[in-house]
């Protein structure tokens, strides 16, 4: 199944949520000519779950369907306000060191449960444990191990909803997991190996997002081959793409050019490729005040239909190599894209309205998934 997420979308309460997928999500829809259900990557920060609980889900479900929107899946990465004037490491907090993250996730899996279809299943992503250099030795055990009493809740979930809701682990650049061979590592050394094995690997499962890997420079079917040797599930596919940047041919046009996606809001972590290695710094600016050479793999989701911004480069052809990797694969995935970054991007890339542009970014992915015969 193949939609988009609504983390695009700024939110804070329930009613901004709703008011934000009708004016948006339903026009995309329509613009898409889709008869039946929307497909929809549902984000919900932990401020507009205590208003879930009061109506119940069955009533946002009624809500949904009248709209034509159907939720296959949800992002549980960011709790809190993703769409403040400054977010940065905050998206990380609380991390998996904190029981609020648990207790959070665990709520988002039990209405997914209820949102979702009979006999189908569905995933919540999560952060890679937590920002990396908070998270020392004991962090990570710490972690592990509110992750493996999650996998429990969760068997008892699908004990009584006959739906198998799995949480989905996400690396990102800077994290305490940033790449997919780190998040196999992660899982053979603290989660598997115990007689709780079968139920880690059907609960706890890898979310690939694309612009995260390219940023790394992961060797992507590497990592798809070490998630693959632990046995570790892909829940979910979120298809981004990231700013590839050549600073040898032409660095005073590049670097002009990068001056428009500065961000107040978001970290974009970088990482910097030449003859002496890679390096990695936490932020945009960081970079281009340390940086002169090299090629720079930028974390800031530009649209996946674009393969150029002037001077600048994406990461487009590596995203379209990931899609044809996973298709060979002959397993079914979830798809979820992920530009939550059209706020942020310069005007020469912001269309007439979102909806436009997220529905152009879904024909594209449609177009590279048509042999599977993704909606």
């Amino acid at each position: 199944m193949l939609g988009y997420c609504s983390n695009v979308h700024a939110a804070t309460t329930l009613e901004q949520v709703r008011t934000a997928l009708s004016t948006h999500a339903v026009a995309i829809r329509e613009r898409l000519g889709i008869d039946g259900n929307l497909p929809l990557g549902l984000w919900l920060p932990a401020s507009a779950l205590e208003s879930v609980r009061a109506s119940g889900s069955s009533e946002l479900k009624g809500w949904l369907d009248a709209r034509g929107l159907q939720v296959f899946t949800i992002n549980g990465f960011p709790f809190g306000d993703f769409h403040g004037d400054v977010v940065k490491h905050a998206v990380y907090q609380p991390d998996w060191t904190d029981s609020r993250r648990m207790e959070y996730t665990l709520t988002l899996a039990e209405l997914l449960a209820d949102l979702i279809e009979p006999g189908r299943s569905g995933g919540v992503s999560t952060v890679p444990l937590g920002w990396g250099p908070a998270m020392d030795a004991d962090a990570v055990t710490t972690a592990a191990g509110r992750l493996r009493s999650l996998a429990a809740e969760l068997e008892m979930l699908e004990e009584r909803t006959g739906r198998c809701i799995h949480v989905d682990i996400e690396p990102e650049p800077g994290c305490a997991i940033e790449r997919l061979d780190g998040l196999a590592t992660f899982f053979e050394t603290h989660l598997l190996g115990g007689d709780d094995a079968d139920r880690i690997r059907r609960y706890l499962r890898a979310c690939v997002d694309c612009c995260h890997a390219a940023v790394m420079y992961e060797e992507f079917a590497d990592g798809l081959a070490a998630l693959d040797d632990r046995g570790i599930g892909i829940g979910k596919v979120q298809v981004s793409n990231a700013l590839d940047v050549d600073m040898t041919t032409d660095p005073e046009a590049a670097r002009t050019a990068l001056e428009d996606f500065r961000d107040p809001r978001w970290l974009h972590q970088v990482m910097v490729r030449d003859e002496s290695g890679t390096r990695f710094h936490e932020d945009l600016g960081l970079a281009m005040d340390a940086e002169s050479g090299g090629r720079w793999r930028i974390h800031f989701h530009v649209p996946v239909h674009v393969d150029r911004i002037g001077p600048l480069g994406t990461t487009q052809e590596l995203l379209e190599d990931a899609i044809n990797l996973l298709r060979s694969r002959g397993e079914p995935l979830d798809w979820e894209v992920e530009t939550y970054a059209w706020s942020a991007l310069p005007a020469s890339l912001q269309p007439d309205n979102l909806a436009e542009g997220i529905a152009s970014e879904l024909q594209w992915a449609r177009s590279r998934l048509a042999d599977e015969g993704t909606r």
